[in-house]
């Protein structure tokens, strides 16, 4: 699957036993809607929990903060478990993250790593002029 989505808290980044990394979080997903008989638009917000492990992990955990735009690739899940208290089976869905590509965050980290350096003054400018010939006449033919 592949989701698009801010997320709505910073994400929850441990190590497990093991030395692995994994990032737990959630991403908002808002779908706006019209329908036949309403004036305004409506909306609907769906929240997607995602897991993400080892370098996917920690890129996440750099990069990602709560209202950071991503779209993320992964798989889905369902992990399953039986309440102790009650006994009841439980089961939730989640995405297992294969890719994470960061939005407008990151594209702002980017730019501002990468500003473009001041334009040299002896480089000429183009003025829109055509420009004039050795003999004065300022056709281009």
């Amino acid at each position: 699957v592949t989701l698009v989505g801010r997320l709505g808290q910073d994400p929850e980044v441990s190590a497990i036993q093991s030395g692995d990394t994994v990032a737990n979080f959630s991403i908002a997903m808002t779908e706006y809607y019209k329908k036949d008989d309403q004036k305004d638009f409506s909306e609907e917000t769906t929240w997607i929990s995602i897991t993400a492990w080892r370098k996917l992990a920690e890129r996440v955990a750099k990069f990602a903060q709560k209202g950071t735009e991503i779209a993320v690739q992964g798989k889905l899940r369902e992990k399953k478990w039986e309440d102790k208290e009650t006994g009841a089976k439980r089961s939730r869905v989640y995405v297992l993250a294969n890719k994470v590509d960061f939005g407008e965050g990151r594209i702002k980290v980017d730019k501002d790593a990468q500003q473009a350096p001041p334009p040299n003054p002896e480089t000429p400018t183009n003025t829109g002029a055509p420009a004039k010939t050795e003999d004065g006449d300022d056709l281009p033919f």
